[in-house]
């Protein structure tokens, strides 16, 4: 009898001990479970925002590079106003549809290419023994253009009054994303029809737009 109860005893301890190897067990996994899924969460957190800032950066190099658009334009309309001052002259800018009066020529509309051209543009001075060669001209917001240059501004003192001397007309342009100004004060047609141009002299214009189209 008394080894039939040490045998029923032995066999509850072992059950008892069984069940607490896998309550344990059991709670093991478990914490392990929740640390995993902790550790995902925090792994795609950091993902999401590293996502995020790829994307946040893209946009801003994006519009860092940017060859022109409405905030170098404002730029650019305030460094004039400033380098006119030094000038003793009074520039205004002018667009497509809002044009300078270069004697009976409207710039920019009667110069950049299609039907409402006026006079050819080109750039060289034969007078001065210059080779002459057309110029592809077409107005852009943002600098990009399939023509050989793409105007971005244009800036004349032709309301200017009491003006001694002829007018003056600069058009800004970009090609293959270089900056460079021509400059032109004809006053005058000519049997070729041709409006002349060169690129401007005045270092301080033209360094005042570089670093506009650079920053």
């Amino acid at each position: 009898m008394k080894a039939i109860l040490l045998i029923i005893v032995s066999l509850l301890l072992i059950g008892c001990q069984n069940n607490k190897e896998i309550n344990e067990n059991e709670h093991h996994e478990s914490n392990t479970e929740v640390v995993s899924e902790s550790s995902n969460e925090v792994d795609n957190e950091k993902e999401q925002n590293s996502e995020d800032n790829s994307l946040n950066d893209g946009e801003d190099k994006e519009e860092n590079m940017e060859l022109w658009n409405d905030s170098k334009s404002e730029q650019l309309d305030e460094f004039i106003h400033r380098w006119e001052q030094d000038m003793g002259q009074e520039y205004t800018q002018y667009a497509p549809g809002k044009n300078a009066d270069l004697y009976g020529v409207k710039i920019p509309d009667g110069i950049l290419k299609g039907d409402n051209m006026q006079m050819q543009p080109v750039l060289g001075q034969p007078e001065y023994n210059e080779t002459v060669s057309p110029l592809d001209l077409e107005w852009s917001k943002d600098g990009q253009s399939e023509a050989d240059y793409a105007v971005v501004a244009v800036y004349s003192d032709d309301t200017q009054v009491n003006q001694n001397g002829p007018h003056h007309v600069y058009l800004f342009v970009l090609r293959n994303g270089e900056p460079n100004i021509l400059y032109t004060e004809q006053n005058q047609g000519n049997e070729n029809n041709y409006l002349y141009f060169w690129p401007t002299e005045n270092q301080e214009l033209m360094e005042g737009f570089v670093n506009i189209v650079n920053g």
